[in-house]
């Protein structure tokens, strides 16, 4: 017999059936509805004033994403939004690695810090 004809019969079994509990999912999303919308608005502004609003949006909803996958977990901890923000340090990384920090300096100095650096030069820095 090849194929699908040698599983049926006498000798089958379940093996490699999935079998999902889903008993307790409906409880498990009631009471992630019911929190997470305060740890989501709390994420949502720090990550907002840390990284920007584009990028703090992207990584507001994947920490959300990543709280639903985790919830068991998460909901014994402690202080659960500290541990979503470095979920969402970890994850902005991805975004901002590879943004270069532009720094302006003047190239040369301004006439108003001319005495400022004549200062700075005449001094004698005794250690």
């Amino acid at each position: 017999m090849r194929g699908p004809e040698r599983n049926r019969g006498r000798g089958c079994s379940n093996a490699g059936v999935l079998v999902v509990d889903e008993s307790g999912r409906d409880e498990r999303r009631r009471r992630f509805e019911r929190e997470i919308p305060s740890l989501e608005r709390t994420l949502s502004r720090a990550f907002a004033a840390r990284f920007g609003l584009d990028v703090g949006a992207e990584v507001t909803a994947e920490v959300v994403g990543f709280a639903w996958e985790h919830w068991e977990r998460i909901v014994t901890m402690d202080n659960p939004s500290g541990y979503l923000y470095r979920v969402g340090q970890s994850a902005a990384r991805r975004h901002v690695r590879w943004q270069r920090r532009r720094v302006d300096l003047p190239a040369e100095p301004r006439w108003d810090d001319a005495p400022v650096l004549q200062a700075m030069s005449s001094t004698r820095w005794r250690v």
